[in-house]
């Protein structure tokens, strides 16, 4: 499984193409932000900033990086994301990055659990 989405800051599910989350919000992005982007760097930023969450289904691991504030305040629909995960695949990493933007920065934090055998740490990382 290959896939890629975003979750916005109302709790709706975007599918993207695979790899193709980017695209997908440069491509609407004066529908989602009501007005252009300035930048490519917009296009990659301003999503995180906003409190979307982005999701990379990837065959051995699930990519979940968005601002804390985002991510705690969806935790429930994460652990149902993983959870289905978990059921067709056992064995994946989940990596969490806390991220105010599209590229791993100094002030970011990254976390990993191993599943299913860090099932019940990474639920406790998520209350």
């Amino acid at each position: 499984m290959n896939q890629t989405f975003w979750i916005n800051p109302r709790g709706q599910i975007i599918n993207c193409p695979p790899n193709g989350h980017y695209a997908y919000m440069k491509q609407n992005f004066s529908t989602l932000f009501r007005r252009e982007p300035i930048n490519e760097a917009e296009v990659h930023d301003i999503p995180y900033e906003t409190g979307y969450i982005h999701i990379q289904n990837h065959f051995g691991q699930l990519n979940i990086r968005g601002k804390h504030d985002a991510i705690v305040g969806k935790k429930h629909m994460l652990r149902d994301i993983i959870f289905e995960r978990l059921m067709e695949n056992r064995n994946f990493v989940v990596n969490i990055e806390y991220n105010n933007k599209a590229m791993i920065n100094q002030f970011g934090q990254a976390f990993r659990f191993n599943m299913p055998d860090q099932y019940d740490d990474m639920n406790v990382f998520l209350n």
